[in-house]
């Protein structure tokens, strides 16, 4: 019976210990009841190491990924002192880091994405001009690690041309740490020296859809260099244009070589000729020639001139020149894959105290496939000559404005167009009076 006694104190002395050493534990030191009351950051650095993964695949939705991924690390040195939150004035700190302060570490990313698309034109020539740049920013997303913020954001660098554009986008990420006391934005390698390379513009094979509809295409290969960590990136861009080019009914060409081209006369007309190998959609690959004829000519030029006061003791031939072109002709359907416009060029004859001009016109042909684009040789108007002039007298008289004697000026023009002669003549009314 004593016994039992003695066990029964003992285990009540025990629980009263432990009640007394429980009641002793501050609540205050729990740490969901702690918070930053002081922070510095003492120190900051960034990795030189990157480490860098080329990209490459397709996404779910077709689209072509290929790029350059870059990830480093950031950290920050940052001294704290905690305590109790919503603490009495008379509360002490409770904890304290180092006395060289904890080491914030992130992992930072940058994706130098390349570009590839396909963008569909109504300019069945791809004259597409020159392009403008332009750069612009926007915050793609953020992440929370602690008490860092991560923020994902994209530079775009953009191409604009008049009818479409194009762009490379490079993502980089920037770390805050904030944790109520200190903000600091952790250091981060930045893009820099961006350069634009230019770009070439090339034709690839014609190709059909499920529609039957041909398109003609074209490739922009373009790219831009940036300069991160002391080390220097190329993006590339490639831009395929197409546009509609007719239908897939019947075979078309889908791409061609030009072998020869050269004029020629023959039978009294000058031809233009291009020797093609071209390759068509059914699977067919001919060398094969294309002829057009060039029409040319030099319009007879009348004209009356009257002068008052001007008695030339002679009148003679003093300069002629042909001028550069001044007006065209529209492009004509003239055979497939080829129509044909026309320029318009001046003689200019010169006499001294008076001049005027005699029209020169020949066809401009042109051939284009989709693929190949080609202005067909035509030769130039040379060698030009001039008959003996005729200087007829053929009336003389006086009226109501004075004495006046007036001649007619005569004279054929010829010049070669290949080994095609052509010729036309002047013919020109002068009226001299005497004052």
């Amino acid at each position: 019976m004593k016994t039992i006694k003695f066990w029964s104190i003992i285990t009540v002395a025990v629980f009263l210990t432990t009640m007394m050493f429980t009641s002793c534990e501050d609540p205050l030191d729990d740490p969901e009841n702690q918070e930053i009351i002081e922070s510095e950051v003492v120190d900051e650095g960034v990795s030189s190491n990157v480490t860098t993964q080329q990209l490459s695949g397709t996404t779910e939705n077709g689209n072509t990924v290929s790029g350059t991924e870059l990830s480093y690390e950031s950290w920050i040195r940052v001294k704290t002192k905690t305590g109790p939150k919503k603490a009495p004035a008379y509360a002490s700190t409770r904890a304290a880091s180092g006395n060289d302060g904890d080491v914030v570490t992130v992992l930072l990313k940058d994706v130098f994405h390349n570009t590839d698309t396909t963008i569909t034109l109504n300019d069945q020539y791809f004259d597409i001009g020159e392009y403008t740049t332009d750069i612009s920013y926007y915050v793609k997303g953020t992440r929370q690690d602690g008490y860092v913020t991560i923020t994902d954001s994209v530079m775009v660098y953009t191409l604009s041309f008049e009818d479409f554009s194009f762009a490379y986008e490079l993502e980089y990420e920037v770390a805050v740490y904030d944790d109520g006391i200190t903000k600091e934005t952790m250091p981060y390698h930045k893009i820099k020296n961006l350069q634009d390379k230019g770009m070439e513009i090339v034709p690839i094979e014609n190709i059909h859809d499920e529609s039957l509809t041909v398109f003609a295409r074209r490739q922009i290969n373009h790219s831009i260099t940036v300069e991160f960590c002391g080390e220097t990136y190329t993006l590339k861009g490639k831009v395929i244009l197409q546009t509609p080019f007719g239908t897939a009914f019947e075979p078309y060409v889908k791409k061609s070589d030009l072998l020869d081209a050269r004029y020629y006369t023959e039978g009294g007309q000058v031809y233009s000729a291009l020797r093609l190998r071209r390759y068509w959609s059914d699977g067919q690959t001919k060398t094969e020639n294309v002829s057009v004829p060039i029409n040319v000519s030099i319009d007879d030029e009348f004209k009356s001139l009257v002068f008052h006061g001007v008695h030339p003791e002679s009148i003679e031939l003093v300069s002629y020149e042909l001028s550069d072109v001044h007006n065209t002709m529209s492009p004509m359907y003239l055979q497939p894959y080829v129509t044909c416009g026309g320029e318009y060029r001046t003689l200019n004859i010169n006499y001294g105290f008076f001049e005027f001009g005699m029209e020169v016109f020949n066809d401009t042909p042109y051939y284009y496939d989709g693929y190949l684009q080609y202005d067909f040789p035509v030769p130039t108007f040379q060698n030009f000559r001039f008959s003996e002039q005729q200087l007829i007298q053929n009336q003389s008289g006086e009226n109501e404005t004075g004495k006046y004697v007036g001649y007619r000026l005569i004279r054929n023009v010829k010049a070669d167009f290949d080994r095609l002669e052509c010729e036309a003549q002047f013919n020109i009314g002068l009226v001299f009076y005497d004052e």
